[in-house]
């Protein structure tokens, strides 16, 4: 009878010394994931922000590329109705001419809209792969078992043995 007490004793032993080993482990592990986490989620927000000045060289370039067509489209509309006006010209051809500058605004203000909406879209879109990518490669942290959990564990391994 007392070997297999000691033989239970020394079970719950090893089982109380391999939890406590176990347990330091996770802790490392997870010490250790979560600086990798930290990194990988700074480099996430490095990325982000790069991507951010970049959304901010866009519209700073389509802010002044529209600012620019319409000075020329004024400059043009400026130019006919000078002309018109020294050379006494008026009615439907200088206003056709007038109408043409617009129209051609409008279309150069669209594209250039459209060339800007696309360009955001491919910002959001490298965005959302960055976060995607880092949510990916975010390691998980393991659940540490408690003094409780190791010292039942050794217990009811121990009552096994005997």
């Amino acid at each position: 009878m007392l070997p297999l007490i000691a033989m239970a004793g020394v079970s719950v032993l090893q089982g109380i010394l391999g939890g406590a080993a176990q347990r330091k482990q996770i802790k490392a592990q997870n010490k250790a994931a979560a600086q990798a986490n930290t990194l990988n989620t700074l480099e996430a927000f490095q990325g982000v922000s790069a991507i951010e000045v970049q959304r901010g060289a866009v519209r700073q370039q389509t802010a002044k590329t529209l600012a620019l067509a319409d000075r020329r489209a004024t400059e043009a509309s400026a130019t006919v109705g000078a002309a018109s006006a020294a050379t006494g010209v008026q009615g439907a051809s200088v206003d056709a001419v007038q109408n043409d500058i617009a129209r051609e605004l409008g279309e150069v203000q669209g594209e250039l809209e459209i060339q800007h909406i696309n360009q955001e879209y491919t910002l959001n879109q490298r965005v959302r792969e960055l976060v995607t990518g880092t949510r990916m490669s975010l390691e998980q942290m393991q659940k540490v078992p408690s003094s409780g959990d190791i010292l039942k564990s050794a217990l009811l391994q121990g009552a096994m043995s005997a």
